[in-house]
């Protein structure tokens, strides 16, 4: 729940001119993401991605990139978690 709190935080007051990573799901089962500057990690059961304001994990089973478009990810599988880390450049 504490990820949560600082993934809304950071929505709701951005810095100037910083692109915020857009995220919308739809259901459990597929996730768009916009503005992902860079794929970090990828497995089955997570992916890590890079954005200017920091990184987001997606944790599921099953999980596969169906997209890759410029700056957008659309990601399908069985989407358990969704973790943001403001400003940090996490890799695993």
């Amino acid at each position: 729940m504490k990820y949560v709190k600082k993934f809304w935080n950071h929505l709701y007051h951005p810095t100037p001119n910083e692109p915020i990573p857009f995220i919308i799901m739809q259901s459990n089962r597929e996730i768009i993401i916009e503005h992902v500057d860079e794929l970090l990690s990828f497995s089955d059961q997570m992916i890590s991605l890079y954005c200017q304001s920091g990184t987001v994990e997606v944790h599921g089973k099953q999980l596969a990139i169906l997209l890759m478009k410029k700056s957008e990810l659309v990601i399908s599988g069985h989407i358990m978690a969704i973790k943001f880390y403001p400003g940090e450049r996490r890799k695993r």
